[in-house]
This record gives structure tokens, sequence and C-alpha cells, in this order.
């Protein structure tokens, strides 16, 4: 071990006025501490972004991250997140991921931005990136 920390990516995932999500296991606010679990909306509100459940508003601003508390167990999954924009197999459907999840408002909408480790995000998107006629040695390698 060499004591270095991975480097980073940020991979916007998608924008809108209002975003449901779920967090898998415990997620904390960066800027509070508090601990976080289950569904919730981040909403786009004249100049502030507002992060809600059933139940009461988390915590008003313009940017908001949220971190695993054990990153090997826990997920978020954003709903309704649109794929294959303007192929013909274009569609909604909900999207699990690792890392932290940042939330910012910009131009009056919410975007999602998953943080993650390099290394966790080649992994997630070397085999849609792979031919369908590549070798199986390569396929099984990943």
């Amino acid at each position: 071990m060499t004591g270095k920390q991975e480097p980073e990516i940020s991979v916007g995932i998608i924008s809108g006025s209002g975003l449901t999500f779920t967090l898998h296991g415990e997620f904390v606010v960066a800027e509070s501490g508090k601990k976080l679990t289950g569904r919730y909306t981040a909403v786009a509100e004249i100049d502030r972004l507002l992060l809600k459940n059933d139940e009461e508003v988390i915590r008003p601003g313009d940017e908001i991250i949220l971190s695993p508390s054990a990153f090997g167990s826990c997920s978020f999954t954003l709903h309704a997140v649109t794929i294959g924009v303007n192929f013909h197999w274009q569609r909604n459907e909900d999207q699990t991921f690792r890392g932290n999840l940042k939330l910012l408002l910009r131009g009056g909408q919410v975007t999602a931005v998953n943080i993650l480790p390099v290394e966790e995000y080649l992994v997630s998107v070397i085999s849609s990136e792979m031919s369908a006629t590549s070798s199986g040695e390569l396929l099984r390698a990943h």
C-alpha cells in the first residue's frame, strides 16, 4: 500500500426539475453529517435545491453530496433515467450506482452526478464498450 488515494471521476447522469432516487444502505450528507437511507426527491425551486422525503425537507441549498458509509455495500438508484437519447431504443429505466451522489442546482435544474474511483467506473462501463465479437477471454476478464 502506498497510501495514495485513487483518482476519482465525476459522471453526470441526469438533469431535470426534480429527481427521485433511493439510497440503499446508509449515506451521509457531507455538510451536516446527517445519515440518510430510503427514497428521496431532489427538487429545483427558484434559487435553491430541496432534498425531501415523505416526512421532512432534509436540506435546502444549491449543492448536496451524499457519501456511502460503506462503499462496497451501499448504492443508490436514480429513477426514470433516460437512456439511448435520440436512438430508436430510447427509454426510461431505473439505474443503480455505487459511490457518492452529488446533487447540483444549475439553471433551474437538478443534476445528479456520480463520483467514484476511476477503477470502479471502468469496471462498470467496460462491458458496454466491448464488441459482441470480442474474444471469450476478454469478456471473462471483465
